[in-house]
């Protein structure tokens, strides 16, 4: 049967902080867990941390729950904004590309004789009649 001296400290279950205060110690975070939560670089990520005012000198830097709160919500409204100007890129895209095939569909229109698109569809009318008969 073990007990907890067998186990040792480090295996030990948490007791708190040695005189029952029941108090946590604030959680931080190192800027490097944050971007690999979210899939970017440190560097990226330290940008963001910087851009809210906070003092961070490298990806190794310790924030407290509030700047993490904070560097979430602020990457959230980032990402936001880059999924809306992509989706708008998208759109512009998609209006350029009709335009120029309704302007090359009117472009071959307008060269083309009026009785050229008739006199094709009815030579393989025939050509296939030929080879039905």
């Amino acid at each position: 049967m073990r007990n907890d001296r067998e186990i040792g400290p480090a295996l030990a279950p948490e007791s708190g902080s040695g005189k029952g205060s029941g108090k946590k110690k604030p959680e931080k975070m190192r800027i490097y867990q944050i971007a690999k939560e979210y899939s970017v670089s440190s560097d990226a990520m330290l940008t963001i941390v910087r851009g809210l005012g906070v003092e961070a000198k490298s990806h190794m830097s310790s924030i407290d729950e509030a700047t993490v709160a904070r560097v979430r919500k602020e990457f959230d409204k980032q990402t936001e904004a880059v999924k809306e100007d992509y989706a708008r890129k998208r759109e512009v895209e998609r209006a350029s590309r009709r335009r120029q095939a309704e302007a090359k569909a009117k472009a071959k229109a307008a060269t083309e004789p009026a009785g050229a698109a008739t006199r094709r569809a009815s030579s393989r009318c025939s050509v296939a009649l030929d080879v039905l008969c």
